[in-house]
């Protein structure tokens, strides 16, 4: 009898058990379903290129000269002027090399490199180290500041011509990232595309968009392994497309960001598809500086690392006591990762930022980090699936692999401070996963 009644309650646990991971099976995939078939859409219907005026201004009919060593910093300004007078169009670069200092642009102007345009920027500091209204010591190389309608196309090359002996060296000498010039650099800024270009040897971070909305990124071959040479930083924007393009950082790849304590907007309605990604530390971050959050985060059909060369994660989320934020509404689905020599999903709630000695010394902001979707992932090497390090205050919650499959996974899972870990058909080096 006594045996009976312990089977027939193992029998009521399964029972039990089975009802509950049925039940949260069901549930994440109706929130899954719902993200990809309705947010998703709808954000994508408020993301539209800027179109221009069938007008074109070539930097040569204002005396630029495509020989690499005259200097053209003129004829980009005043062509850039002519062409926003009349009302907006095409600012050409045909090809050769031109050499330039710090390029402004207006509303109304696509900046376009023919087929072999190469603009090169020049390494004579004292021409980045006017007085920047946004903040920066040092001018951007390419920038613009509350314009509408603006983009940088084309075929051709941007060359910072930063390398060991320019600029890059700063590093060493502690001058941090944020003093070096930005490559380019849009602030408050509405409509931007920059489509088909390639983006070399930057001096620090290499395309940063700020407080802006409406952004299309496209094709774009970002190459530069030098130090903070983040490839993408979008910081606090919303409604943003990264598609198409290719990354090949020294830092991070692609970084969300928020603010270091500031007053700035959360960066939301972010959508990152088609991409490769190859040297660098995340593929896709948020963090460090995102005090202000981040939410409603797309990132698909992706390929991550290569058998030569690989990003650190797949997806990294960094931040501290000093730096806080809400990172929620991440949602991550049909990727390959050929390889990261790290971890496919790693959090670190310790990280530690220079700018924190910025914020209150005795200000504490509990990051949280919640609702993470990652579905239908491919991994052929790593060294963790999972590297998490929550805080005890603050557990990640809600987070969910699905239909994954890792292989050549060297440890296993580092789980430090996290509730409602969900697995659903997933496998590790042919290992099925539990819940818990």
């Amino acid at each position: 009898m006594k045996s009976r009644v312990i089977i027939i309650l193992l029998v009521m646990v399964l029972v039990l058990s089975a009802i509950v991971l049925a039940s949260t099976e069901v549930s994440s995939n109706t929130t899954i379903a719902n993200a990809w078939g309705n947010v998703l859409p709808s954000i994508l219907s408020n993301i539209k290129p800027p179109t221009f005026p069938n007008r074109d201004f070539y930097v040569t009919q204002f005396g630029a000269v495509g020989n690499g060593t005259s200097n053209c910093t003129q004829a980009f300004e005043e062509a850039i002027k002519a062409c926003n007078a009349a009302g907006g169009g095409k600012v050409v670069v045909p090809a050769g090399k031109f050499l330039t200092g710090p390029i402004d642009l207006l509303s109304n102007v696509d900046l376009y490199l023919e087929k072999g345009a190469t603009i090169l920027f020049s390494t004579n500091t004292s021409l980045y180290s006017k007085p920047e209204v946004m903040g920066n010591k040092y001018t951007p190389l390419i920038g613009a500041y509350e314009q509408t309608n603006i983009a940088i196309t084309g075929e051709g090359t941007l060359d910072g011509q930063a390398n060991n002996q320019n600029w890059w060296p700063w590093k060493k000498e502690g001058k941090l990232s944020d003093i070096r010039p930005i490559f380019i650099r849009f602030r408050e800024c509405t409509n931007i595309l920059i489509q088909g270009v390639a983006i070399v040897n930057s001096p620090a971070w290499q395309l940063k968009p700020e407080n802006s909305d409406n952004i299309t990124i496209d094709d774009v071959k970002i190459n530069s392994l030098g130090p903070n040479n983040d490839g993408i930083d979008v910081s606090s924007d919303k409604y943003v497309l990264i598609e198409n393009s290719t990354f090949n950082t020294g830092d991070d790849c692609i970084a969300l960001a928020s603010g270091g304590g500031a007053p700035n907007p959360p960066v939301i309605d972010i959508v990152v598809r088609n991409d490769q990604f190859f040297h660098g530390h995340g593929a896709l971050t948020i963090g460090s500086a995102v005090s202000n959050g981040a939410s409603n985060v797309f990132f698909e059909n992706c390929t991550v690392g290569s058998n030569l060369s690989y990003p650190w994660d797949m997806l990294r989320i960094k931040s501290n006591l000093k730096i806080g934020g809400t990172i929620q509404n991440v949602y991550v689905q049909n990727v390959k990762v050929v390889k990261v020599s790290r971890a496919i999903f790693s959090v670190n709630f310790g990280y530690s930022l220079k700018l924190s000695h910025m914020l209150s010394a005795t200000s504490t902001r509990i990051p949280v980090v919640k609702d993470i979707y990652i579905d239908n992932v491919v991994s052929q090497s790593s060294m963790y699936v999972l590297l998490i390090k929550g805080y005890e205050g603050s557990p990640i919650r809600n987070v969910y692999l699905l239909n994954s499959k890792f292989e050549n996974v060297n440890k296993e899972n580092v789980l430090n401070y996290i509730n409602d870990l969900h697995f659903i058909n997933v496998t590790i080096n042919g290992n099925q996963l539990n819940s818990f």
